[in-house]
C-alpha cells in the first residue's frame, strides 16, 4: 500500500480472514506500508473487527512509517507472531506450526466455539488473558500460561508440553501433557484433573556388588510428579543378583547379591497413552574374602615308609656275642 508523506494509511477486515503473502524481501511481503520514497513520516493502522483473521504469517507487516498500530477485534499474525486483539472468536480451524506462536495478552480473550487450535512441531500458545470454550489442542506444541486462565477446555493428544502459571477450570481430558514442566503446581487444575506423562526414567548403570549385599535402587522420573500406568523391575540373571520392589512405592527396588555373576536389572515404565521408556543397570557381583574356597585342594596321602631290613641266620644261633671278620654280634 503507498500513500503521500505525512498521511494515514490502513488496511481494515471486518469479519472473515485475509491472508497476505508474496516476496519476503526488503519490505515488499506480505501487508506493506510505503508513504513515498526517501520519506517515512505518516501512520500505518491495521484494523481488525468482527472476529476476523490476518495472516501475515508469510512476509509479515511492513512499514516504513513514523506510528504503526493494530487493534480491533480478532487476530492477526504479523510474520511468525500472532495476537488476540480485544474479546475475538476463533472463526476456522486455526494450524500452529514451527516457530509460529499466538498470545493471548492480558485485557485480551479468545472464545473457540467448536474449532480447533492445532499446535505442531513445537508452536506455541501463549495465554496471559483467557481461553475459553470447548476447544482441541493437537498438543505437539507447548502452552504457556502467564497468570492466564483456561476454561471450559478440551484437551485432546499428547506430548505437548504445559507451564507457567494460572487456572485451569471444568477441563475435559482426552488425552495428556506428554512434557509437563509446571513447578511447585502453579497451574491450579479444577475439574477433571490432567495427565502428566513421563518424559524419562533414570537408574544407576552400573552397579559392583559382593555376594551377600543389597543394594537400594530409586527411579527418577521426569517429570517428579509423572503419572504412570505400571512399572516393572526384573533381573536377567537371578542366580547372580535378584531385585524386589518396594510395595509401598514402585519407583522403589532392592538388588540383592546371590553369587559371582554379571546381571542386568531392567526397569519398564509405562506411560497412561501405553508408551513405554525402559532404564537398566548391569550388576557385576564378586565372592566375598571371608567365603571358603568353593572348591578346596585334597590332602596329600602320606608316602608308604620302607620296612627295615632283617638278617634272619640259615641256622639256630646260641645267645651271646660272636666273632665275625666284620666285627661283634649280639644274639638274643
Amino acid at each position: 500500500m503507498q500513500t503521500g508523506a505525512d498521511s494515514t494509511a490502513s488496511v481494515t477486515v471486518n469479519g472473515g480472514s485475509l491472508t497476505a503473502s508474496g516476496d519476503t524481501g526488503d519490505y515488499f511481503g506480505g501487508i506493506y506500508f510505503h508513504f513515498g520514497y526517501g520519506n517515512d513520516s505518516g501512520t500505518s493502522k491495521v484494523n481488525v473487527g468482527n472476529n476476523a483473521l490476518v495472516d501475515a504469517r508469510e512476509g509479515g507487516i511492513n512499514t516504513r512509517s513514523s506510528t504503526s498500530q493494530i487493534k480491533g477485534n480478532g487476530i492477526v499474525f504479523d510474520g511468525s507472531k500472532g495476537t488476540v486483539y480485544g474479546k475475538a472468536a476463533l472463526q476456522k480451524d486455526l494450524t500452529i506450526g514451527e516457530d509460529e506462536s499466538l498470545t493471548i495478552p492480558q485485557e485480551a480473550s479468545l472464545t473457540i466455539p467448536g474449532k480447533d487450535i492445532q499446535l505442531t512441531n513445537r508452536g506455541t500458545v501463549d495465554i496471559k488473558g483467557t481461553l475459553t470454550n470447548e476447544s482441541a489442542f493437537i498438543n505437539h506444541g507447548t502452552v504457556t500460561m502467564d497468570n492466564g486462565t483456561i476454561e471450559n477446555h478440551h484437551f485432546i493428544s499428547n506430548r505437548g508440553t504445559l507451564e507457567g502459571s494460572g487456572t485451569i477450570t471444568n477441563n475435559k481430558l482426552s488425552g495428556n501433557f506428554y512434557n509437563y514442566s509446571t513447578v511447585a503446581d502453579t497451574i491450579k487444575v479444577e475439574g477433571n484433573a490432567i495427565t502428566h506423562c513421563i518424559t524419562s526414567v533414570q537408574i544407576p548403570s552400573s552397579l559392583t556388588m559382593t555376594v551377600g549385599d543389597t543394594v537400594d535402587l530409586t527411579a527418577m522420573l521426569t517429570p517428579t510428579n509423572a503419572d504412570y500406568s505400571s512399572i516393572n523391575w526384573g533381573s536377567s540373571n537371578e542366580t547372580a543378583a535378584t531385585v524386589t520392589t518396594d510395595p509401598s512405592d514402585g519407583t522403589k527396588a532392592t538388588v540383592t547379591a546371590l553369587s559371582p555373576g554379571t546381571a542386568t536389572i531392567t526397569l519398564v515404565i509405562v506411560n497412561p497413552d501405553y508408551d513405554k521408556l525402559n532404564a537398566v543397570c548391569t550388576v557385576t557381583v564378586k565372592a566375598s574374602e571371608t567365603d571358603p574356597d568353593p572348591t578346596p585342594e585334597p590332602t596329600p596321602e602320606p608316602e608308604p615308609e620302607e620296612p627295615e631290613e632283617v638278617y634272619i641266620p640259615s641256622a639256630p644261633i646260641a645267645d651271646g656275642f660272636h666273632e665275625y671278620s666284620m666285627g661283634t654280634m649280639l644274639y638274643q
